[in-house]
């Protein structure tokens, strides 16, 4: 609007003329409108919760000074559990009751006032009724070294877990489980484990009745511990008639890295071999008719190991060794040769007197490999011929059965 306006003055009775005119115009009102509805809201409608609270947001409106959140339990917001009013576009909601629908809606204001209400938005909290996956914390995955003697394992659970069920294998698959155990919480102590051995174990967690998943497996393997005594097989012990050339066989001990052996002549001083790689040994030169002691033990980086049960094996007298020639006089298996052997061996039999001779080859744990004759066989000394191509690195054991019993004796195929 423009406005016209002009000034005179008065002294007494007297009047000035009037002052020239000025003019103005004024500025057009300002018109505040009220704000629109917000919109882009999140979470979107119909979203299910893990956990009892929730960030909710909107997009900003123009010309918006403010908001206004309401939530409530039911559609026509008539039970509100929340009303604030906020200068941001987003708000915490807490203490949300479980497997409860939830409504919410936001509306801006302004100087003008509040505007529409947007749509409503619904969420709800649905609890859980699983129990959580145990995390191993050590010994770390793939530990090495761990001491045999005493091992703590250590994990962390769901907070509300009452008990955990701990299993712990040697096999990577838990197809057999070497020890199980239902404990409050962490940590477990392992004692007393094999030295030089892969352990693996897992964990899961308990609610009451109710039973998590299996944590994934750690692994850990401990020190190699002090070996035992290892088991001699050969020759038996009160062989006699035992050439002066032959091998001493013991079994192979995996957690050994050398084996000492100690072979004692009646009337002689010991004689020590400290540092043999393999489970065999062939001594040579012995002396006839002479009663040999032997025993042997095994060694690693942790010690040294007990003896062995001593042995004892008698040579055979020169006029034994010069008599070979005539028939035996009672049924013998010999001492096969070599021994151990790749892939050939040759097995002495002695046939006193006519007979039917069955010889077989059987591995330890009890299965018939091989019959390797099955005949009746002429007086005399016999050799049978063993080819062992096709069998894998073993110990055997060789077992003569004849019309007065039987014998048998170890036989190492080593490839």
């Amino acid at each position: 609007t423009t406005y016209f306006w002009r000034v005179r003055g008065f002294r007494d009775a007297e009047v000035s003329a009037w002052s020239s005119v000025y003019r103005f115009t004024t500025a057009a009102p300002v018109v505040v409108e009220l704000p629109g509805v917000p919109t882009g809201a999140h979470p979107p409608s119909g979203t299910h919760l893990t956990s009892n609270s929730v960030q909710v947001s909107w997009a900003a409106v123009d010309g918006a000074t403010g908001y206004v959140l309401q939530v409530a339990t039911d559609a026509s917001f008539a039970t509100l559990t929340t009303e604030v009013s906020l200068t941001g576009t987003q708000s915490t909601i807490t203490g949300i009751s479980p497997n409860q629908d939830y409504h919410w809606r936001v509306r801006a204001v302004n100087s003008a006032g509040p505007g529409e209400w947007s749509g409503a938005f619904t969420f709800r909290y649905v609890e859980s009724t699983s129990v959580g996956v145990a995390t191993l914390l050590a010994p770390p995955d793939g530990a090495l070294d761990q001491p045999y003697q005493s091992v703590w394992l250590v994990w962390s659970g769901p907070a509300d877990a009452t008990s955990f069920q701990v299993q712990i294998s040697t096999d990577p698959g838990f197809a057999s489980v070497f020890r199980e155990e239902a404990v409050s919480g962490s940590p477990l102590e392992l004692r007393e484990l094999a030295g030089g051995r892969e352990y693996h174990w897992r964990v899961r967690a308990r609610r009451g009745s109710d039973t998590g998943d299996w944590s994934g497996a750690f692994r850990f393997s401990t020190m190699a511990g002090i070996p035992a005594a290892p088991a001699l097989l050969a020759p038996a012990d009160g062989s006699t008639s035992q050439p002066p050339s032959l091998w001493l066989v013991w079994m192979n001990d995996p957690d050994a890295q050398s084996y000492e052996l100690e072979v004692t002549p009646d009337g002689e001083s010991s004689i020590s071999y400290p540092d043999l790689s393999a489970p065999t040994f062939q001594l040579s030169g012995l002396v006839g008719n002479t009663v040999h002691t032997w025993r042997v033990r095994s060694k690693n980086a942790a010690g040294v190991g007990p003896w062995s049960i001593a042995f004892r094996f008698t040579t055979a007298s020169t006029v034994d060794r010069e008599s070979q020639d005539a028939l035996p006089e009672t049924w013998a298996l010999g001492v096969p040769y070599p021994n151990p052997f790749n892939p050939t061996a040759r097995i002495p039999i002695d046939v006193p007197q006519q007979g039917v001779v069955r010889l077989t080859l059987w591995d330890l744990t009890g299965r018939l490999v091989r019959v390797l004759q099955d005949r009746t066989m002429t007086p005399g000394r016999h050799e049978v011929l063993l080819r062992a191509s096709d069998l894998p690195s073993a110990t055997y054991l060789l077992r003569l059965e004849h019309p007065e019993g039987g014998a048998s004796r170890p036989l190492v195929l080593h490839k």
